[in-house]
């Protein structure tokens, strides 16, 4: 668990940083970076609370 929030943390920062970088310099590939890495991370959080779910089904089972 902690290394998940290590992880969310580090996205987080990667996607203030990056939005912080499209508003400084206006290029959109900063924020189309950020989008993409906010996309990712959601599904990479389905697919951990969906393992999750069926692992708690599976001991309870």
């Amino acid at each position: 668990m902690v290394l998940l929030r290590l992880i969310g943390f580090a996205v987080l920062v990667a996607i203030g940083v990056s939005f912080l970088a499209y508003l400084l310099k206006g290029d959109r590939r900063y924020l189309n970076f950020a989008w993409a890495l906010f996309r990712f991370t959601l599904l990479l959080l389905l697919a951990f609370g969906i393992l999750y779910f069926v692992e708690r089904i599976i001991l309870v089972a």
